[in-house]
Parts: structure tokens; C-alpha cells; sequence
């Protein structure tokens, strides 16, 4: 088959500089599929060559520079969908795959444009109030207008990503033959094969957009109580976004310099990797999740979880992490303190989290997809 992938961001290497779960799924499914089929990816450009190769992937990154952000950049964001739309005229295939929200109004035109098979991967449904709440007002009513038409699209497939947002989708009006749930995964082999010693000191690692909806100032709320109880504890959180000012006043405010520290960007994902591997737990208090593949990967890592009690990570995650209501801070610090205190309960959520995170294999996942793409394209 020929595949043609759109993404907003796509890595230009195999050492994958991923920033966020949407971008894994489309580099890891494009990294499999290729292997077997023919898989070029449309992408924004961030500088470098225009036309690229990653791995067996021809990647074309279009539009004018466009900055990693997770809300506003909307000039670019608006040239990035333009470009793709145009470029895609140029790519004949048989199934286009819009990999996120502002993907799916080009991967449908362009699917339009050569009769291929058109799929939309979904991995949240915010329209309906979520826009506005999450992004503001500008963002917020353009993201609405935005998702509104293209779920009105007729698309051969929509993928949800997870029980949670094909509910969502049902929802919105979407009739539930259209729609398939396949999850994201995680490269569970490599994930054994890497080597991570455990820190001396008890160490809690987070992995998240500095963004209002991952509710990290939960998290350094949550470091105090924690502080008290286990002094000599760390926390490290991985990630950018516009929250930082904020989380770094909120950190001073509870006197917890040296012990919250928020490490920005690592490139190498590896890096990340490492980081959840040698912590005694991640914690991921958010909020507002689809699926949640940072917490698979820090089950994988043998790492016990600690996150919010909502419905996507009470999906992703079955019985292996555990959950605590979403915005309380004592009750995430309790649980923390619990697992950092307890080496007997850290072990036994290791190896369950092990066994439940072996399931989600990038490999099985993409012939999940891959299935799917067959049937369209056998019916085309």
C-alpha cells in the first residue's frame, strides 16, 4: 500500500526528539509500517531540509517555520495545514491518515483528491466547551470551528485511540461503525534493554506539557506534603510550555527549590526514558488526557505510577497504577509518600506494571492499524 501520513510535528531522526504521545504514535507507526509498505509522512517545517528521510519514512516538511508550541502559533499552524493540503496533491496513495487535529481538514482533501481511502486519527474530542476551556478565547473558538468541521467530514475510518475517545465521539454524533479503537503503545523490548540504575535518594519523575490541564502545580503542591515526610525526596518534571514562570514562582512560594525541579526539553528520548527508568515513581497528575503513553512507558520501565483517576489513564493503565482523584494535592502527596516509603508495594506495582505494559508493543499496535488500512484499501 501506499500510506500517506500528516502530523503536525514528526522527528528528523531515528533517535526520535519526540515531544508528545501524538508524535510517537505517528513515528512509531510509520517506522513499522514501512517496513512492509511504502510511508511518506507530511510534516511542518522546523528547519533543515524540506525533503527527508527518517529511517525508511520520506518526510516532507512544509509551510513556513513552525516553532514546537502547544497552543497559539496560529499563523503557522494555518500555513502548515495549507502547504500539507497543496504538497499532498503531488503524493498519489491509497489511504491518507490525518495523526492529529490540525492534520485532519488537509488528509481529507488530499484523500478527496485521489480517491484514496480517508482515516482520521482521533486521540481527544475537545469540541463541545474543551477548546475554549483549555486554550482560551482566540485559540479556543478557532479550535472549536476547526474540530466541528472536521468531524462532519465523511471519513472512511475514524481510529480513537481509546474507549474514552470513542465515548466522545459517540457523542458528537459520530456513528460507532465508523469508528475503531486502537491504542497507542510503547517499544516495550527497547524499554528492557535500557540501562537505568535507580537513584540513591527516593525520586519522583513526571513527563508533561507545562500546560493548565496537566495540573503540575497539583503535583508541587503535592512535593510539600511529600518534602515532610520523605525529606531527602526529589521530583523532576520533563517538558515545556507556558506554564513555566508560573510553576517556577509556585516552587520558590512552597520552598521547594532543589527539590522540584522542571528540566525543560530533553532531545533524546532515550534521556526520558532514563529519567522515568531511575525514579522510584512517576506521577502524572493531568487532568485532561485521550490515552496517556508516558504512563505506559513508565510501567514498562518497571516504574510504579501514581496518577489522576480519570478515564483515559483508568484505561491505559487496568490495575497497575495507582489512581488518585484529579486537583487533590493531599491525596497525590499521601500516595506518593506511600510508595516512597514502602519498598514491597513499589516492587509489586513494578512487576504488574511490567506485565500490563507488555501488551501495548508498538509492533502489535501498527498491525492493529495496519489491518485496518487493508480492509479500506481492499474495499477501495
Amino acid at each position: 500500500m501506499r500510506l500517506l501520513l500528516l502530523s503536525e510535528y514528526f522527528p528528523s531522526s531515528e533517535q526520535a526528539e519526540l515531544k508528545g504521545g501524538v508524535e510517537a504514535r505517528c513515528f512509531s507507526i510509520a517506522q513499522e509500517l514501512a517496513k512492509r509498505h511504502d510511508v511518506e509522512v507530511i510534516t511542518s517545517f522546523q528547519g533543515g531540509p524540506r525533503l527527508d528521510e527518517v529511517g525508511e519514512v520520506i518526510v516532507h516538511r512544509v509551510g513556513m517555520r513552525h516553532p514546537y508550541a502547544s497552543s497559539g502559533a496560529l499563523l503557522s499552524r494555518l500555513s502548515f495545514a495549507r502547504a500539507a493540503a497543496e504538497k499532498g496533491r503531488d503524493l498519489p496513495c491509497d489511504i491518507v491518515d490525518g495523526c492529529n487535529f490540525l492534520s485532519y481538514l488537509p488528509a481529507h482533501r488530499i484523500a478527496r483528491t485521489h480517491g484514496a481511502r480517508s482515516v482520521a486519527t482521533y486521540h481527544d474530542v475537545w469540541a463541545g466547551g474543551e477548546w475554549l476551556r483549555h486554550t482560551g478565547l482566540l485559540t479556543g473558538v478557532l479550535g472549536e470551528l476547526w474540530e466541528r468541521r472536521a468531524l462532519s467530514l465523511p471519513w472512511d475510518r475514524i481510529i480513537a485511540v481509546s474507549e474514552h475517545v470513542r465515548v466522545k465521539l459517540s457523542a458528537r454524533g459520530i456513528p460507532a461503525e465508523r469508528v475503531s479503537v486502537v491504542p497507542n503503545g510503547i517499544d516495550f523490548p527497547a524499554l528492557q534493554e535500557l540501562k537505568a540504575a535507580k537513584s540513591a535518594a527516593p525520586s519522583i519523575c513526571c513527563v508533561a506539557r507545562l500546560v493548565p490541564y496537566k495540573r503540575l502545580d497539583v503535583l508541587v503542591r503535592a512535593m510539600a506534603i511529600v518534602s515532610r515526610e520523605v525529606p531527602d525526596a526529589t521530583c523532576h518534571i520533563i517538558g515545556t510550555g507556558p506554564e513555566r514562570h508560573r510553576l517556577e514562582h509556585l516552587i520558590h512560594e512552597h520552598g521547594l527549590s532543589g527539590k522540584v525541579t522542571l528540566r525543560g526539553f530533553l532531545p533524546r528520548h532515550d534521556d526520558v526514558l532514563e529519567a522515568m527508568k531511575s525514579s522510584w515513581v512517576f506521577c502524572l497528575p493531568s487532568e485532561v488526557e485521550g490515552f496517556g503513553i508516558s504512563v505506559l512507558e513508565a510501567l514498562g520501565c518497571g516504574t510504579p505510577v501514581v496518577c489522576s483517576d480519570i478515564p483515559a489513564l483508568r484505561e491505559a493503565t487496568g490495575t497497575a497504577a495507582t489512581l488518585v482523584p484529579p486537583g487533590d494535592a493531599t491525596a497525590l502527596g499521601a500516595a506518593l509518600v506511600d510508595h516512597l516509603r514502602d519498598g514491597k508495594l513499589r516492587a509489586r506495582k513494578a512487576r504488574g506494571g511490567k506485565t500490563h505494559a507488555s501488551r501495548f508493543d508498538w509492533p502489535r499496535i501498527a498491525g492493529e492499524v495496519e489491518r485496518i488500512y487493508e480492509a479500506l484499501a481492499g474495499n477501495n
